[in-house]
Formats: C-alpha cells, sequence, structure tokens
C-alpha cells in the first residue's frame, strides 16, 4: 500500500503514524494532479479526502484513471459539517479560489469527471469527526496532530 500527499512534513507524520500502529505503508510526496506512478500500477486507487483539493480536478480525475485498474472515492456533500467547517475558513482561501472540494460531492460532477472510464456506484453514508474538545480540534487542524489517532 502506498499513500501519497503533497505535503512531505504530513508524509514523515503519516510514515511515524503508520509504524506506531505496526502497518506496512510506504508514504511519498506527490500531487494528485502528477501521480509518480506508472499506468495501470495499482488494482485500486482510494481517495478519503485528498483529491478533492485539487486545483484542476480534471487533471486528478485522467490521473485516477492513469494508474488504477479501479478507484473508490469518498467525498463530503455539499451541506454536511465539514462543508459548513470550510465556509467558516473561505474568507481566508487564496483569490482567485481553487475549485470547491465539494464538487467531487456532487454525483453529477463525479459522473463528468469519472464516467467514462469508471463504472459508478454511489452510497451515502454519514462520517463522524469526534475530538474530546474545541482545543484538540483545532490542534488538529491548524497545527497538525502531535500524537497518534484515537479510535472510537
Amino acid at each position: 500500500m502506498i499513500g501519497v500527499d503533497l505535503g512531505s512534513d504530513l508524509v514523515a507524520a503519516a510514515s511515524e503514524h503508520a509504524k506506531a500502529e505496526g502497518l506496512t505503508i510506504e508514504y511519498r510526496v506527490g500531487g494528485v494532479e502528477s501521480l509518480p506512478f506508472a499506468d495501470g500500477e495499482f488494482d485500486a486507487v482510494i481517495s478519503t479526502c485528498g483529491i478533492m483539493f485539487a486545483t484542476r480536478p480534471e487533471a486528478a480525475a485522467a490521473e485516477l484513471t492513469r494508474v488504477r485498474r479501479r478507484a473508490d472515492a469518498s467525498h463530503s456533500r455539499p451541506g454536511c459539517n465539514l462543508f459548513n467547517m470550510f465556509l467558516v475558513m473561505k474568507p481566508y482561501m487564496p483569490t482567485p479560489a481553487p475549485p470547491s472540494p465539494f464538487e467531487w460531492g456532487k454525483t453529477e460532477r463525479i459522473r463528468e469527471l469519472l464516467g467514462r472510464d469508471f463504472d459508478l456506484k454511489f452510497e451515502k453514508g454519514t462520517s463522524y469527526y469526534r475530538e474530546p474538545s474545541g482545543e484538540a480540534a483545532w490542534a488538529t487542524f491548524a497545527m497538525g496532530r502531535r500524537k497518534p489517532l484515537r479510535r472510537v
């Protein structure tokens, strides 16, 4: 299994966390718009919350198509709590702002980006994010997690 992120500090933190959990995961620095892998290198490509931040969604979708034999994605829909959290941060976005990450939560947009190359199946679900306090949530999102994740 290989994980990819733009931030070298995030790759280092993920590597430490995987090691602490006894997981065999290789992490690399890279961008979803230009993945450092060969065509068809993977049986599956999974994105939970990364591809939605691509500044060029069409390029990112093309990369998923290029490196995989199949792909799964899980993204937040407009109106969810994560969406509402990003509304708070919107005034601090660069100008011009990148495309909304929540476009990846719209089935019609996913069909535009991936429908030609994938057999798509959509399921709705709820993900829960829990922290013991607002300060802990701030530490996670603003400063990076300094301790292993707590399972709930």
